[in-house]
């Protein structure tokens, strides 16, 4: 699995501003899929994000995110490579708080 791109989505919508940003990991799109997935989440402050992606097995698969990143909406597109078809899970993590969704990578 390979990270396509990492973007900064600003959240300064007129419905953001009437809602505070919170931490949050939705779910992945399309789901299933076959070779390119995007990943969505919030984080509500500066922080370091963790973005990783485990095999049913718990080995650690790839790191999307390693870095610190400002509060706001962000996507990170996935092109799914070599790996095997089946069902992976995916971790975000700051020092405050961690959600974990699953995938199907059908190939």
């Amino acid at each position: 699995m390979t990270v396509v791109e990492s973007v900064n989505v600003d959240a300064t919508t007129d419905e953001d501003k009437t809602h505070a940003i919170t931490f949050e990991l939705r779910q992945n799109y399309p789901n299933p899929f076959s070779e390119t997935t995007m990943i969505r989440f919030s984080i509500p402050d500066y922080t370091t994000v963790s973005l990783t992606v485990f095999d049913l097995l718990g080995r650690k698969v790839m790191s999307l995110v390693d870095k610190p990143l400002g509060p706001g909406s962000h996507s990170i597109s996935l092109d799914a490579g070599s790996p095997i078809s089946g069902v992976y899970i995916y971790r975000l993590a700051t020092p405050n708080a961690a959600a974990i969704r699953t995938m199907l990578l059908v190939k």
